[in-house]
């Protein structure tokens, strides 16, 4: 349940940098970010503990994606 709360956020930031920034980045961002949640919940399973990295790695390109995004608005918005 958490991953797909956290794919709600996810998929615009996915979007919007694939629409003003390119959509290679987007998708890479996309399949490491959807690893890093699959190893999440994986290690979630085991042990609650050992959840840390996963989550770092996922929230890591999250926020790039979105600021990947906020930049593309910008750039287009400032020209």
């Amino acid at each position: 349940m958490n991953t797909l709360e956290n794919a709600v956020l996810m998929l615009p930031a996915m979007w919007l940098y694939a629409g003003f920034i390119g959509d290679r980045g987007a998708a890479i961002g996309g399949g490491i970010w959807l690893v890093a949640r699959i190893w999440y919940a994986l290690a979630y399973l085991d042990s609650p503990a050992k959840r840390g990295p996963a989550f770092g790695i996922a929230m890591a390109v999250f926020a790039g994606l979105w600021l990947g995004a906020a930049w593309g608005v910008a750039r287009v918005v400032l020209h």
